[in-house]
């Protein structure tokens, strides 16, 4: 029996209008080869042929794209659940009735307490939009916060916590700065000491309360990943680090059947270590560096895309 493959994460595009110095994909201009409506719509008809019940949404800035309503209204008569992740700048009356119509919950980057370190991070103007979108979408919508934390703003992150749990908010998601893209190009300010790491994880543990560490790989097809351009990647972390190792295009009719085959192979990673850990409990999640790097980084090879 064919898998279903339930939950996808999409890069819809790679187009942003900020220039986040921790950016780990170094999204900033749309790419040449992105999908177009009707593309996107039949990688919409192509991922329920499939199975999804569950799609992610991400950019880039996914507000960018002018055709995103028309996306996102395919999905909500698919009965297809959808998240999506905004810098929350382009939050206004509009687009905030657009979001509250055809999507279950959203997650708006913020890694500041205050205007000068937040927008020194993420681009002039980042904090008001952050803020005004919170203020739209509050108890209209589920919002989780997502904050990246590095060593340019680590000393602040009990000030952030505390700023953000005093706007309301539902959940707080926070990741270790993931060091790819722009990120890697500004290390020396960003990557978080030794002590700091050591410090952040025990922090972790005390504020979720957590018992165990989620440690494993699930990078089983399960979850699959999907850039802008329409390749399917097995995770995140695999497009980041070999992007020319994809699983298969969206547009290839033989996508399904490509998957299928590598359901087997990929069965058994859930018996590996991941290079995050996770972290999560009392509405904190936490997504930890790991001091190994991917095994599937080392081992997985590309297909073509016809």
């Amino acid at each position: 029996m064919p898998k279903k493959f339930e939950e996808w994460h999409w890069e819809i595009t790679a187009d942003c209008n900020l220039s986040c110095i921790h950016c780990a994909t170094d999204c900033r201009e749309k790419r040449s080869e992105e999908l177009s409506t009707n593309e996107a719509l039949v990688a919409v008809k192509t991922m329920i042929s499939m199975g999804c019940r569950r799609l992610m949404i991400t950019g880039g800035e996914p507000l960018m794209r002018s055709d995103l309503q028309t996306v996102l209204e395919e999905c909500k008569k698919k009965n297809i659940e959808v998240q999506l992740i905004t810098n929350g700048v382009l939050v206004n009356k509009q687009t905030g009735s657009i979001l509250q119509k055809f999507v279950s919950a959203v997650a708006i980057s913020l890694d500041g307490a205050n205007v000068e370190l937040n927008d020194r991070l993420r681009s002039r103007g980042s904090f008001a939009g952050a803020l005004n979108a919170i203020s739209a979408l509050r108890g209209k919508l589920p919002i989780t916060v997502h904050i990246t934390v590095s060593k340019a703003n680590f000393c602040e992150l009990d000030k952030i916590i505390n700023f953000v749990n005093s706007l309301g908010i539902d959940k707080i998601h926070i990741s270790e700065v993931t060091m790819a893209g722009r990120a890697q190009k500004n290390h020396v300010i960003l990557a978080l000491e030794t002590y700091q790491r050591k410090w952040l994880k025990k922090f972790a543990l005390k504020i979720t309360g957590a018992a165990k560490v989620e440690d494993c790989c699930f990078a089983d097809l399960s979850t699959l990943y999907m850039s802008s351009e329409g390749l399917v990647y097995p995770c995140t972390e695999v497009y980041l680090r070999r992007p020319d190792s994809c699983l298969g295009s969206i547009k290839s009719p033989a996508l399904s059947e490509n998957l299928n085959c590598l359901v087997g192979d990929y069965a058994g990673n859930l018996r590996k270590k991941c290079c995050y850990d996770i972290i999560g409990g009392n509405n904190f999640i936490f997504c930890l560096n790991m001091d190994e790097p991917c095994p599937l980084v080392k081992i997985v090879g590309g297909v073509t895309n016809d």
